[in-house]
C-alpha cells in the first residue's frame, strides 16, 4: 500500500461517489486533516494497488474546534468533486438520508466504545465531549451546513 498523492494514477482512479462520500464525511465531522494540493499535503489515504482499493485512515482531527471551512474547501484532497455537492439538492438529500441512518446508531456506538478509549494515558481522560459532537453532527439539518464558505 502506498499513500495516495498527486503523482499516483490512483487519485484519478478513485470512484467519484467514494470521493464525494469522503469529502462529505470529512465536512460533516469537521476533519480538515485530509489535504492535498499540487504542492503536497497529507491526504491520509492509502491505495492498495493489488486490490485496487482506497483505504481511509486518520480521523484524529475530527470535531476540531478550530475547523476552518475555507481552508477545507481549498485544501481537501477531493475538494474539486466535493464543491459540486453544495449546488445539488439531490445530493444534499442523499447525504441527509445517510446522516439520519448514521445518527440512529450514534448513542449505541458511543455506549460500546471500549473504556480505554476514553483515556489519553493512564489517569488522563480524553476531552471528547459526546453531546457537543452529536450537536455538531446535527448541523446538517441547518441551511448554513449546506453553504460553501465565501
Amino acid at each position: 500500500m502506498l499513500e495516495l498523492n498527486q503523482t499516483h494514477v490512483a487519485l484519478q482512479d478513485v470512484d467519484e461517489r467514494l470521493a464525494m462520500d469522503i469529502f462529505m464525511f470529512d465536512w460533516w465531522i469537521r476533519n480538515a486533516d485530509r489535504t492535498l494540493t499540487s504542492h503536497g499535503g497529507n491526504p491520509n489515504l492509502l491505495f492498495d494497488y493489488e486490490m485496487h482499493k482506497l483505504v481511509v485512515i486518520d480521523h484524529n482531527q475530527a470535531f476540531d474546534d478550530d475547523f476552518n471551512a475555507e481552508a477545507f474547501f481549498d485544501l481537501h484532497v477531493f475538494a474539486d468533486i466535493g464543491r459540486r455537492l453544495f449546488d445539488n439538492p439531490l445530493e444534499q438529500s442523499h447525504y441527509c438520508e445517510q446522516f439520519v441512518r448514521v445518527l440512529a446508531c450514534f448513542d449505541a456506538a458511543c455506549d460500546n466504545v471500549p473504556a480505554a478509549w476514553w483515556w489519553f494515558d493512564e489517569g488522563v481522560p480524553t476531552d471528547f465531549d459526546l453531546p457537543k459532537a452529536k450537536a455538531l453532527l446535527m448541523q446538517y439539518t441547518q441551511e448554513s451546513f449546506w453553504r460553501k464558505p465565501r
